[in-house]
């Protein structure tokens, strides 16, 4: 006689439909990270280049301004800051103290993020 011995089940090969699905998923939360840490990066390199332009600008304003010696009076101005079109610049020239000249120069601008200056002081013998 012929006795008949269930055999145990197998699996056909290849993936099921809940492993391809959190496949899928995994694969577009690591695609989201290395999109929103490419876009903090983008405006950390903006910002950067805003902050330098800025203190280029403030720091080729006072070496220009002291530059000029001690002749001349005190003075200040306004004007528009060439590096970016909603930046603007603001410098004076003061004596607090005899034989002494102080130069100060703000840069503002507004970036990516809220408006922010730069300022630099220095000071020379007359």
């Amino acid at each position: 006689m012929f006795s008949h011995v269930p055999r145990a089940r197998t699996r056909p090969p290849g993936f099921t439909l809940i492993e391809c699905l959190v496949a899928i998923i995994l694969v577009n939360v690591g695609i989201v990270a290395l999109m929103t840490a490419t876009t903090f990066g983008a405006r950390a390199v903006l910002a950067s280049r805003q902050r330098a332009a800025a203190s280029r600008t403030a720091l080729n304003r006072v070496d220009w301004l002291l530059a000029r010696g001690c002749s001349g009076a005190a003075s200040s101005g306004d004007t528009a800051a060439a590096f970016a079109p909603n930046a603007a610049e603001r410098w004076s020239v003061t004596d607090p103290a005899p034989g002494i000249r102080e130069v100060q120069d703000s840069v503002s601008y507004v970036g990516a993020d809220p408006a922010h200056a730069v300022v630099i002081r220095a000071r020379t013998l007359c």
